[in-house]
């Protein structure tokens, strides 16, 4: 766990019926997938001088509405994760703020519907679909926002 800091991004390995459903489908239109990750979230605070036993927070979207929990017990934690270190220079500041605004918000039950429809519609059409209604979040948005 030593190459996890502020700003990164943390999947969580799938598991369970849906992800076995939903995952051979997304493999079926995304083969280079390897099938492993599922659930996202995004490393907002280092607790370190805090005296945390948990000393990685992350906000991540639940069917519970969005969150900052401690890594730990953040979803799916149990079942295996990766981290990515894709951008650097994440402010502290700018993370407690980004927490601030979005933590309590609702999560997006019927984003894989829309995801769904979204990518047969670019398919037929070749050409993106507008984004109509963007007031909740799936996991994998909140961390796209941060």
């Amino acid at each position: 766990m030593s190459d996890i800091r502020l700003g990164s991004v943390i999947v969580y390995k799938g598991k369970g019926l849906v992800f076995s459903i939903l995952g051979t489908l997304l493999k079926i239109f995304e083969p280079e997938w390897d099938r492993w990750g599922w659930h996202t979230s995004v490393v907002v605070e280092d607790n370190s001088n805090n005296f945390n036993d948990y000393r990685w927070s992350v906000i991540e979207a639940t069917a519970g509405g969005v969150r900052s929990v401690s890594l730990p017990e953040s979803q799916g934690y149990k079942q295996g994760f990766r981290v990515y270190n894709w951008l650097d220079g994440f402010d502290k500041g700018e993370a407690s703020k980004f927490v601030k605004k979005h933590e309590g918000e609702s999560y997006d039950i019927a984003v894989y519907f829309w995801t769904t429809l979204a990518y047969f519609m670019r398919k037929l059409w070749g050409r993106p679909v507008p984004r109509l209604f963007d007031n909740r979040w799936s996991c994998w948005e909140l961390v796209y926002y941060f």
